[in-house]
């Protein structure tokens, strides 16, 4: 079995057999106004994390992280504003100690706006470093009314593929977590009721998992 590193959310980390495997990259596909993010908090709380951020700015995500409800840890935050931001992620991979979280945010504007060889090549080297450090990759990514040409791409590339489904009622928001991928492992069976309130659980009040 693949050696593992936990997500951080205790209750997720019993469902994937101990976490995710070292050297993986992981996609996680989230509606833009969902709670997705707090996921990613709680990955911080894990292990030393390199935020790259293609859209926020660091001052807005550090002041997220430190305003968080759920458990953050150490997290170096980067804002990736040149005009070839895939190039800027390769000159700190570099710098990212062994063992650590790298959270490529959102995953989107590299779809969008690199070559797809170029991005393919990109995703390699990610790969590749990955392997050599035995750290983990989250590549957020948001599912909405349009969707980025290249995202069937990073779904073939990535080990793990996290879907986050949101759905509101009158009364409910309430969010479901499909892993149709687990390349190095087996799939969690069914469907992982979430509740992302001040931390991130499962809702075993109606367990469909």
């Amino acid at each position: 079995m693949a050696e593992k590193l936990e997500t951080g959310v205790e209750t997720l980390d019993r469902k994937l057999n101990g976490g995710l495997p070292k050297g993986s990259i992981t996609v996680l596909e989230a509606s833009p106004g969902s709670q997705g993010h707090l996921i990613l908090h709680e990955l911080t709380a894990a292990r030393g994390t390199m935020w790259m951020s293609f859209a926020r700015t660091e001052e807005a995500i550090k002041k997220t992280l430190a305003e968080s409800p759920a458990p953050t840890g150490d997290c170096t935050v980067k804002y990736m504003s040149g005009e070839t931001p895939i190039d800027d992620v390769g000159k700190f991979l570099a710098a990212v100690p062994p063992e650590s979280n790298i959270i490529l945010d959102p995953v989107d504007v590299l779809e969008s706006e690199t070559e797809p060889r170029n991005y393919r090549s990109f995703l390699n080297e990610l790969q590749s470093h990955l392997l050599s450090h035995d750290s983990l990759a989250m590549l957020f990514g948001t599912h909405g009314e349009s969707r980025p040409g290249l995202r069937d791409t990073t779904k073939y590339f990535a080990d793990v593929v996290f879907e986050l489904d949101t759905t509101y009622d009158k009364e409910d928001v309430e969010n479901y977590l499909r892993v149709p991928k687990y390349r190095r492992g087996e799939c969690p069976a069914g469907v992982i009721k979430l509740e992302l309130k001040s931390n991130v659980s499962i809702d075993i009040s109606r367990d469909i998992a």
